[in-house]
């Protein structure tokens, strides 16, 4: 008697404890997506291109050549600069650190703009690549050696 309440009882309370937990993740689920998350994150690199809208970062280069390259937009008037003036002071090439806030709504990246821009150094200068000087031909009468006599 006792194991047939079991055997009922057993299906029963499983069935229940599913169902409870099923609720409670979309609970869960359904705050998580009304949230709003921003971070303050940073990225340091070389710059590959700057204009009035945002600044093209180059952050990793792999050793195929291949760039990892990040287009972070800018607000000129809600940005901060560090050891430059304004950002039209950043040139291509220039190594530079930038914090920038990404906000997150319901789970997914909305926006993303820079906060701080801060100079860190001018590109180094590349040596001059040699002229390449063409061996002149010597004339026929100046070869060291002599032809096939007949």
């Amino acid at each position: 008697m006792m194991k047939d309440i079991v055997k009922i009882l057993m299906p029963v309370m499983l069935l229940l404890g599913t169902a409870a937990f099923s609720l409670a993740a979309q609970d869960n689920k359904g705050k998580e997506d009304k949230t709003n998350l921003n971070t303050i994150q940073e990225i340091q690199g070389e710059v590959s291109a700057v204009d009035k809208h945002g600044i093209a970062v180059v952050y990793k280069t792999d050793a195929k050549g291949v760039e990892q390259e990040v287009y972070i937009p800018l607000e000129k008037e809600n940005i901060k600069m560090s050891h430059k003036r304004d950002i039209e002071d950043i040139q291509v090439g220039d190594t530079v650190k930038v914090e920038y806030e990404t906000t997150m709504e319901k789970g997914k990246r909305s926006s993303v703009k820079a906060t701080i821009v801060t100079f860190l150094k001018r590109p180094q200068k590349k040596p001059a690549a040699p002229e390449l000087v063409e061996p002149e031909e010597p004339e026929e009468s100046e070869l060291p050696f002599k032809g096939i006599q007949e």
